[in-house]
């Protein structure tokens, strides 16, 4: 059993971290931080934990000596600071996306992870989706033949209400770009190689949202982006993302569409249809393929997870971090993933400042 403390229990770490973690049968939460005190109190309740190991400060937590890892779900202006202090406390990281505000923040990061030589990884989910993993398999397999080009489109309909932090630039980073955009670039670089140079352009289409107390609360991060990526072999990508596409739903009720077309054949993903491809060869047409139940279990377990499709990716991550744990091995995706994608978002931003193509650092 794996020891966690959760530094962060709003929401997202709740569903994806907490909920994963007991799932599993193969990890224990033993502490528990939040900066809302109730809060992070009633999570070690819900717990079962005594009210000593509910933590305001990050730092106490980190002191716990049967905490043996941390996952990591604040704010994106803290996540440098924590997994700095996390490494060096010799524990274990699992860090949201996107890890840090710029790369700078990211490579600092990396080089703690890598000094104190913990495990580390990014929280890119999707990567976890089976449609998602068997598409992997099959460019890898060379059945697609030489990667041409790659399309991506994340379209959600969310209301234009205050998001909190994650609406301002000096606490996110970015709006749709860090949020869900990120995601895709982590996989396309999974799958294409790393990204070279962008040209993209963003838009703050709702600069102001209305706070839960009627007020107006200001935006200043993209609420849609787009973007044109070409890779280190020559291939080419085009991305979009968006939570203002009215009409669309929200979160898995969205469009999440991700395509692969090389010299051979072409590969087509949606978040939709979880357990299914569309493949197509040269002069036929796009025909569903079963995903295969080895991809369909998680990494570590010996079947396939009873939980709603939807839900089950996204436990399958923390199987991911507790097997690289337990075996001794790098996690997939690792933070040094989310280095890459940090400085491909960095670009996009500068170039839809600048107006022009920027090209995106080597990071290894």
């Amino acid at each position: 059993m794996v020891s966690f403390g959760l530094i962060g229990v709003g929401r997202q770490a709740r569903w994806a971290h907490g909920r994963a973690i007991l799932h599993s049968g193969l990890g224990r939460i033993v502490a528990v931080c939040d900066a809302d005190e109730d809060l992070a109190r009633r999570q070690a309740a819900e717990y079962g934990l005594p009210a000593e190991r509910a933590f305001s400060r990050y730092q106490d937590l980190l002191d716990c000596s049967e905490v043996e890892a941390v996952t990591i779900g604040t704010p994106n202006d803290l996540h440098a600071a924590i997994v700095i202090a996390a490494a060096q406390a010799g524990k274990h990281v699992l860090c949201e996306k996107p890890i840090a505000l710029d790369t700078a923040e990211a490579l600092a990061m990396l080089e703690a992870v890598r000094r104190a030589g913990v495990r580390h990884m990014t929280a890119f989910t999707y990567r976890f989706v089976p449609a998602m993993r068997y598409l992997r398999a099959v460019v890898q397999a060379g059945e697609l033949g030489t990667l041409r080009m790659v399309r991506s489109r994340r379209l959600m309909d969310w209301p234009d209400t205050d998001l909190g932090w994650r609406q301002v630039r000096a606490r996110a980073g970015s709006g749709d770009l860090g949020d869900m955009a990120s995601h895709r670039i982590d996989f396309a670089q999974s799958v294409m190689g790393p990204v070279r140079r962008v040209q993209g352009v963003l838009r703050t289409f709702v600069p102001q949202r209305v706070g839960p107390d009627g007020h107006s609360a200001s935006a200043d991060v993209d609420d849609w982006c787009a973007f044109i990526a070409e890779f280190e072999g020559g291939s080419v990508g085009v991305f979009e993302s968006t939570k203002l596409a009215r009409g669309y739903g929200m979160g898995d009720q969205g469009v999440d569409a991700f395509e692969i077309h090389g010299s051979e054949a072409s590969a087509r993903y949606h978040l939709a249809t979880p357990h299914s491809l569309e493949i197509g060869d040269s002069g036929g047409t796009m025909c569903t393929v079963p995903v295969p139940d080895s991809f369909r279990a998680p990494i570590g377990a010996g079947a396939p997870l009873s939980l709603d499709p939807g839900e089950a990716f996204r436990e399958n991550q923390m199987y991911e971090f507790i097997d690289a744990i337990r075996m001794g091995r790098e996690c997939s995706p690792s933070l040094l993933d989310g280095v890459r994608v940090t400085a491909a978002v960095d670009a996009v931003l500068r170039s839809a400042q600048s107006g022009c193509a920027v090209d995106v650092p080597v990071i290894q």
